[in-house]
């Protein structure tokens, strides 16, 4: 058992469980607050002994990284003792299709990595001051019903967020079709790009760019790199970019989150997903260690 001293208040006990040392998960660890507790172990024992020991995590984080790596008797041996604890699991792509086997743990959140890497920062605060219906609900409620939970909340954020221009480069109309919808609830204008467009003959330039990748992560990060460098005339160097990937090595991820700020996210992505991004791509920029 390790235990990480993030910071002098203890306001959250965080349970992390898996392993905590491989590489891929390096980047996971900047998304907790300076003040929480975190404790990290390999198995779930970990968490069931805290528990017996007095100490009731209020969120139990597990980083799946293969099918079945965590046992379902375990689990349910911890929920026995620690039934109000929040549990999600953080897990890979090689996991994605677990919950169409019928073996995914009951009551438990799961979470895509590249969405907690994105994402897990704005989810921890609003768990913290209660504002994520979703993780509020019962253990025993179902994916749509989270999700519609989640629905009901992000619309409200549409008038907080606004970006003048959104530049959405993609090869497919219909993926333009679909991304304009989303866009057009945070932008005054939304426009459509190819990459043949660059470099862009035109002296406006979005505040926000949304690039649909069909091609490598690799394709994508010398796009970037090229608008924000002079192939579209005026944008700044510093532009907001939310780049949607298919099937996303975390190396490459890590990659184009060095560019500053950038954030990604697997397709097909959720609408909530979508628009939390867009949101946090509003705010000031951080490094990918603020992220």
């Amino acid at each position: 058992m390790t235990t990480r001293a993030v910071g002098q208040q203890q306001t959250f006990l965080i349970v992390v469980i898996g392993d905590t040392c491989h590489p891929q998960w390096n980047s996971f660890w900047s998304v907790f607050d300076r003040s929480d507790c975190l404790v990290s172990g390999q198995t779930l024992e970990t968490a069931r002994d805290l528990v017996i020991a007095g100490l009731h995590p209020d969120l139990l984080i597990l980083f799946e990284d293969h099918v079945h790596q965590f046992a379902e008797r375990e689990w349910l041996s911890f929920f026995a003792c620690s039934p109000l604890t929040r549990s999600v699991i953080v897990f890979t792509d090689w996991c994605e299709s677990e919950p169409r086997t019928g073996s995914p743990l009951s009551g438990v959140i799961r979470i895509h990595w590249l969405r907690w890497i994105t994402s897990g920062k704005s989810l921890i605060a609003s768990f913290r001051n209660q504002s994520i219906a979703s993780w509020h609900l019962p253990p025993t409620s179902s994916e749509e019903e989270r999700l519609l939970a989640d629905l009901c909340q992000v619309a409200s954020k549409h008038d907080q967020v606004r970006f003048k221009r959104i530049g959405i480069v993609t090869p497919s109309r219909e993926s333009f079709a679909w991304l304009e919808q989303v866009a057009t609830s945070f932008a005054d204008s939304v426009f459509w790009l190819r990459e043949e467009d660059i470099p862009i003959q035109t002296n406006w330039s979005p505040d926000l760019l949304i690039i649909d990748s069909f091609e490598e992560p690799a394709t994508s990060q010398q796009m970037i790199d090229a608008l924000r460098r002079g192939a579209w005339p005026g944008i700044a160097r510093a532009t907001p970019c939310l780049v949607l990937l298919n099937f996303p090595r975390w190396e490459a991820v890590n990659e184009l989150l060095c560019l500053g700020n950038v954030r990604v996210l697997p397709k097909p992505a959720l609408l909530t997903d979508l628009e939390q991004a867009i949101t946090d791509l509003s705010q000031p920029m951080r490094t990918r260690t603020d992220s």
